[in-house]
């Protein structure tokens, strides 16, 4: 389901007017990272994570946020990590993804349990998981 859900929203963007650019180095296919079996040690990893622009070491992120792309955790929702490009304020997540896949990034919020989408500075949604019990 979630495989479908990416797909269809590439190619809405495939089909749209946004100038969105994806980035592969020496045109290799971008692949997600593999994700650990349990849960709880991604939730592990956060719960260390420190803001990297905090000048104090006792604060944590309030939204930490995994790229899917390439592993790194980022704040989200604060303005502590944001960016200036091309003379306008950017998100930690937006920037992020100029340098590590082009305009368009994958990122799961480690708390929430959401999955975002994002596309150029302007664009992006939310993607709750699929969930299993036991």
């Amino acid at each position: 389901r979630f495989l479908f859900f990416f797909r269809s929203w590439c190619q809405a963007l495939d089909s749209s007017p946004l100038p969105v650019k994806i980035a592969a180095p020496f045109g290799e296919l971008r692949k997600l990272i593999d994700l650990p079996r349990e849960y709880f040690t991604i939730v592990d990893q956060a719960a260390t994570f420190r803001c990297p622009k905090s000048s104090s070491q006792a604060n944590g992120s309030r939204a930490p946020t995994l790229c899917l792309v390439c592993g790194t955790i980022l704040c989200l929702q604060g303005f502590c990590c944001q960016t200036e490009i091309e003379n306008e304020m950017c998100g930690a997540c937006t920037a992020h993804c100029r340098q590590c896949s082009g305009e368009v990034g994958v990122f799961l919020m480690i708390r929430e349990c959401q999955v975002i989408f994002l596309a150029g500075r302007d664009h992006g949604c939310f993607y709750p998981p699929d969930r299993k019990s036991g």
